[in-house]
């Protein structure tokens, strides 16, 4: 199931929300919490009938957090510290960072309709690389009287709640099978951690489908497996396995999701230079040719902001908090930069390629 940006889930104490006599003290309630970035106070926001929904959602994310810390030191224990991993905050403090961007919310239009209130708000968020600049969007949002206080919710969250049952139960299956290949880890079973990540993907595969890449956290070894897995079929002339390898690495519905992380402005130029079309066919093509030049061993890592201009650009225009990564095909045996194939991100519980990004930000 997709998440918009502006649907993000949030961890939940549950608690009686807090009383807001007006539709626009119930806004102010809601940019106070996210600015400070208390989720507590932002669940509270969106009233006690939006409450349930988002303890189980952030239930299954907080799980999700756990059992990757804990499949991550089954590795190390077992096989050393990989020097290539760095690791990553977990979802739930991504997401108070994410709301913590921004830094007003107001009221831009409102449409009455039975009950409800349709609400189009102007948010402005600061720049993650310089607070001192802003950017505005406009969002779709609902209020609703709720046991005499007004809540707001994210227009449409909860119009799917099946889907969205679906998709924590499926994510309880994965945690409960990453679990099991863990326990295996801790007792030797496998005897690299490649095979302890081809382990969890198999487990994995049979919950969620073939052809999905259904890892459930973002750690950047599965990244490095896809990639090995494409090289070897490679190597063996197979471009048919290769391709069918790197498939998942494909973003999904990329218009709406550059829009989202980009705004409409830097969204346009991302999607502009982005064919998914083409996607699995230019990989295969880099990968050929980095095959030629004998560069034959992925490394996968996250990039700072600091790694050069581009792409200290393009975390700045980012309107959500992710990680950039890139992938350096190298010499086996040498440690440098060989060719580089950037970038990727952790979409919808799978990574994937959203080309250089060239424009964005600029």
């Amino acid at each position: 199931m997709r998440t918009p940006a502006t649907l993000l889930a949030v961890l939940l104490i549950g608690s009686a929300p807090l009383l807001a006599d007006s539709v626009e003290e119930a806004v102010a309630r809601l940019e106070a919490a996210c600015s400070a970035g208390d989720l507590e106070a932002l669940a509270k926001a969106f009233g006690a009938k939006g409450g349930d929904s988002f303890r189980r959602l952030v239930a299954t994310m907080q799980a999700q957090d756990d059992e990757e810390a804990a499949w991550e030191k089954a590795l190390d224990d077992r096989f050393g510290a990989d020097p290539q991993v760095r690791r990553r905050a977990g979802i739930v403090e991504q997401l108070a960072a994410t709301f913590r961007q921004i830094a007003g919310i107001s009221i831009a239009k409102r449409v009455e309709e039975g009950a409800l209130l349709h609400l189009t708000l102007k948010i402005t968020r600061t720049d993650r690389l310089d607070p001192g600049k802003t950017d505005d969007k406009e969002e779709e949002w609902d209020a609703e009287l709720q046991d005499g206080t007004w809540a707001v919710t994210p227009k449409g969250f909860f119009d799917d709640v099946q889907a969205m049952q679906a998709e924590q139960e499926r994510m309880g299956r994965l945690l409960e099978a990453a679990a099991r290949v863990r326990a295996e880890v801790a007792d030797g079973k496998y005897a690299t951690r490649e095979e302890a990540m081809a382990a969890l993907d198999e487990e994995a595969r049979k919950i969620q489908g073939e052809g999905a890449q259904p890892q459930a956290w973002a750690d950047p070894q599965v990244l490095q497996v896809t990639f090995k897995k494409a090289i070897a079929a490679l190597q063996e002339k197979d471009r048919a396995a290769a391709a069918q390898a790197l498939e998942s690495l494909v973003l999904p519905e990329a218009p709406r999701w550059f829009e989202d992380a980009f705004g409409v402005v830097n969204g346009a130029k991302a999607s502009a230079a982005y064919d998914a079309e083409k996607t699995v066919e230019a990989l295969v093509a880099t990968l050929s040719a980095a095959i030629e030049a004998g560069r034959t061993d992925p490394w996968v890592y996250t990039v700072m902001p600091d790694e050069d201009p581009h792409t200290a650009a393009v975390y700045g225009a980012m309107g959500m908090s992710l990680d950039l990564l890139v992938i350096d095909l190298n010499t086996p045996g040498e440690f440098q930069s060989g060719t580089r194939v950037a970038y990727f991100v952790f979409v919808d519980g799978a990574f994937r390629f959203v080309g250089d990004l060239s424009g964005v930000g600029e």
